[in-house]
């Protein structure tokens, strides 16, 4: 799929292309370098209440990867009820 929208954008005269950021360890990241692409880290800004602990949201976190599976399995129509309580708390 990236090597069909690279030779679109191509055909239309783009030089270059942005494949976005991605985790490092995941196949993403690792696509990216086999593609031949450097890794260059990105530095985010967290704020936390004071005296309050950082959230965990790596991806790579066997406690954030349980979240996600609990997720999935809940049924839809309780997953569009809380999904916008949630989502307030994301990013």
């Amino acid at each position: 799929m990236y090597y069909a929208l690279m030779c679109h954008a191509r055909s239309r005269g783009c030089t270059r292309f942005d494949f976005g950021r991605s985790k490092v360890g995941t196949g993403a990241a690792a696509f990216k370098k086999n593609w031949g692409f450097d890794a260059t880290p990105l530095a985010y800004a967290v704020r936390t209440a004071d005296g309050a602990a950082k959230r965990e949201i790596n991806p790579l976190s066997p406690r954030y990867r349980l979240q996600v599976r609990v997720w999935q399995k809940l049924p839809l129509w309780l997953a569009n009820i809380m999904g916008p309580w949630i989502a307030k708390g994301l990013g």
